[in-house]
């Protein structure tokens, strides 16, 4: 049976709760005196360009978001470019021009 409209939420995690699967890890680096962000910044300003650009781009992640790739499409989803013959071009150009006049 669902919960009644306007009965709120109770359970589930706490806010501020570390996550099971990522705590360890960072509970590791912190007992290491390990700091990934700082070894990147590192990378950053070593001399080798290899270097710089791998991490630049991994640390660009967490300064800003990702673009989701958008595609193109033309009229009622088919190609955005189709293949017209010299007289099909033609036509559609002659259509334009009378339009205009």
């Amino acid at each position: 049976m669902p919960r009644p409209k306007g009965l709120p939420k109770t359970g589930g995690r706490k806010k501020g709760t570390p996550n099971k699967a990522t705590y360890p890890v960072a509970e590791l680096c912190e007992k290491l005196g390990c700091n990934p962000i700082e070894a990147l910044i590192a990378f950053c300003k070593s001399q080798h360009p290899d270097f710089r650009f791998a991490a630049a781009k991994e640390l660009a992640q967490y300064l800003h978001p990702k673009r989701k790739a958008v595609e193109l499409s033309g009229p009622n989803g088919g190609d955005l470019f189709q293949s017209l013959t010299d007289e099909e071009l033609s036509r559609k150009i002659e259509a334009h021009l009378g339009r205009l006049k």
